[in-house]
């Protein structure tokens, strides 16, 4: 119940010898932490307990202090830290969002893109399409931006197949970002689907026909 007492037993315990010692001890505070809603004690505790544990307990004890301290930047880093780009991609994408506000210049390009490849990982379009906003605001020529809209498109002709009520749509979409592209015949195939989809469609029908001029 002495936080500066069990800060400097904390300093004195060799992380080595007395490794359980030290986990328990660290446990204990970060629990008198969130008790006190002490968010800055708490991560610094947490960060220095996640250190001495294996991955997935680490990744655990890191998630729990998010939970009560959600906006701190260590903890997020930590968190993206941990997590799998494969298995975990969609978490590891919502933990580097919140990131981008905090870095600057080229950390932050390089966060971006980051944010962009877990959300192409984690396969959801409406994700990517966000995240390929956030790279396009500050590099919008990085070759990745053109290969998440490529992505992206073949997404939208995928859940077009899925969703025959907003096929024309859907379709419509990745037709215009085929077209931004440059890709006329890939922009015209997805026209022509939704064509079919719609085919009552005028509005349509002449953007088909503009396109057609265009291959």
């Amino acid at each position: 119940d002495h936080p500066e007492a069990a800060g400097l037993l904390v300093g004195l315990l060799d992380p080595e010898g007395d490794r359980d010692d030290l986990v328990a001890l660290l446990g204990r505070r970060l629990e008198v932490a969130e008790e006190r809603g002490d968010a800055n004690v708490g991560a610094s505790l947490a960060l220095r307990l996640a250190d001495l544990l294996e991955p997935a307990a680490a990744l655990d004890v890191i998630r729990g202090a998010l939970r009560w301290a959600p906006s701190s930047v260590p903890l997020l880093r930590k968190r993206v830290e941990l997590l799998d780009p494969e298995l975990e991609a969609a978490e590891r994408a919502d933990a580097i969002e919140p990131l981008l506000e905090h870095e600057r210049g080229d950390a932050r390009r390089d966060r971006a893109l980051e944010l962009l490849r877990a959300r192409l990982a984690a396969g959801d379009a409406d994700a990517v399409e966000r995240a390929i906003e956030r790279v396009r605001e500050i590099d919008p020529a990085h070759p990745d931006v053109a290969t998440a809209l490529a992505w992206l498109a073949d997404a939208k002709v995928a859940e077009a197949a899925e969703d025959p009520g907003a096929a024309a749509r859907l379709l419509r979409r990745a037709a215009q970002i085929r077209h931004s592209l440059g890709d006329a015949d890939g922009a015209l195939e997805a026209l022509d689907a939704a064509q079919n989809a719609e085919p009552d469609d005028l509005e349509l029908l002449a953007l088909r026909a503009q396109r057609m001029l265009d291959v």
